[in-house]
């Protein structure tokens, strides 16, 4: 298990709260994750069958807990971002749940989207959300620069003839 394992839960000193050490943590988003972390998130918690797990209970933790999945996703708060939620895989899971969790591993770590149709759906609504969000005088000066006639800035959406540089300002 060769990205597995550099996965395993060690708790940092400075850290009071739930510890799972020697589960597998192999993945993490917080409330201002970007849309590639959410997008493979989702697709991790899907293809895991991750179970949410309540962490309120972790001073009963002694590392033996059988009361958790076997595939878990819990969170804690953060003073900067607020909360943290990782994805676990339990150390004594069934080798069939570590070698899915495995490959999903070596494909992130050779290309970081592990789901490209939701990936690109997620940018594109995102997009689309932030055209809305301008003004009227900032939709007819993206027009103007992209040689679009600026009446397409009256549309909710980003006009079908953008060559792609409206799409990528509004992408971020």
């Amino acid at each position: 298990m060769r990205y597995l394992e550099k996965t395993a839960w060690t708790t940092p000193s400075s850290y009071g709260g739930f510890s799972p050490e020697g589960d597998y943590c192999i993945y993490s988003h917080n409330r201002d994750s970007d849309i590639l972390t959410e997008s493979n998130w989702d697709y991790m918690i899907q293809e895991l069958n991750a179970e949410a797990f309540d962490n309120g209970s972790y001073s009963d933790y002694e590392g033996k807990n059988e009361s958790r999945p076997m595939v878990y996703h819990w969170s804690a708060g953060h003073w900067a971002c607020g909360w943290v939620e990782h994805l676990m895989i339990r150390k004594n899971a069934p080798e069939d749940i570590k070698e899915k969790a495995e490959k999903i591993l070596a494909k992130l770590d050779s290309y970081p989207v592990l789901d490209e149709d939701d990936f690109s759906e997620r940018e594109y609504e995102s997009a689309q959300k932030t055209w809305g969000y301008l003004s009227l005088h900032e939709k007819i000066k993206l027009c103007a620069e992209s040689g679009i006639s600026i009446f397409s800035a009256r549309k909710n959406y980003i006009p079908e003839d953008d060559s792609g540089s409206i799409y990528d300002y509004c992408r971020g």
